[in-house]
């Protein structure tokens, strides 16, 4: 869809064989991850995918991207990364034999992957090692996602976990914004920045984010820091913003959503 999901239109993905996964790292750039070890890649918004070599037959079931990196999970403990945006990856060891249904991204180097079994396996170093954690689980787990430094996981019987331990690269303490006329202006808070290139300030416009600036940040700071921007968005009664927060290395996480009603 290209109009906020009004309508949905069929594109040829190249395969036949089932899609478990998809995540895009922007508005053009995408993977999508299924069967028999397909990866699909996308830099058009999806008009196109061409097949990437995966070296495995394992079905995929998750994908994660983040600037140059990415990482898939699948059956068989199976753990796919990549360094150089797709290109190529590589399987890590991960000793498991049970199939990961879910994975997902705290920080830079900061991850969890979910499955089988109440299986939860934690990565601290990029997504280059990985140990199991005790979740006290009998059940599957399919779905994750995180919030901050908290990773919720749901699966089986209404089964949902949450651990709040994982590090995050800035934490957001606030984030508003305040109308006058048409002029928005925006400001957040945040502390305990490590490694913090800066933030997007991304407006939603017909369905789909776009940015509208970047506002620099000090790359390491244990103290409060603030910052502010403007906008100008012409003909609308309320506006969404969020940030997309830019590590040195490319990785990046975002904001919660804000809305503002203009002329409030």
């Amino acid at each position: 869809t290209i109009n906020g999901g009004t309508t949905w239109g069929a594109i040829a993905s190249g395969t036949l064989d089932d899609l478990n996964g998809i995540d895009m790292l922007t508005d053009s750039i995408g993977a999508a991850v299924g069967a028999n070890g397909v990866i699909l890649f996308t830099t058009n918004a999806g008009a196109s995918w061409q097949r990437q070599t995966s070296f495995t037959q394992d079905a995929l079931f998750s994908v994660t991207l983040s600037g140059d990196n990415g990482w898939i999970c699948g059956d068989a403990g199976t753990i796919l990364v990549t360094t150089d945006a797709g290109q190529t990856w590589d399987q890590v060891v991960t000793n498991q034999a049970s199939p990961l249904f879910r994975i997902v991204q705290t920080s830079s180097n900061d991850l969890a992957a979910f499955g089988d079994a109440g299986l939860i396996l934690r990565s601290t170093d990029a997504g280059a090692s990985w140990t199991p954690e005790r979740s006290h689980a009998m059940y599957s787990f399919y779905g994750a996602a995180t919030g901050g430094s908290t990773v919720h996981a749901v699966g089986d019987f209404g089964m949902a976990l949450a651990n709040g331990s994982y590090p995050t690269p800035v934490t957001f303490l606030s984030f508003t914004g305040n109308a006058s006329g048409t002029l928005v202006h925006l400001q957040w808070e945040t502390a305990d920045e490590r490694f913090n290139a800066g933030f997007d300030v991304q407006r939603l416009d017909a369905g789909r984010w776009h940015p509208v600036g970047f506002v620099p940040a000090t790359p390491v700071s244990e103290y409060r820091m603030r910052y502010s921007y403007n906008d100008d968005p012409e003909g609308s009664t309320s506006v969404r913003y969020r940030l997309r927060q830019v590590d040195l290395d490319g990785a990046c996480a975002y904001s919660p959503v804000l809305e503002v009603a203009l002329g409030a």
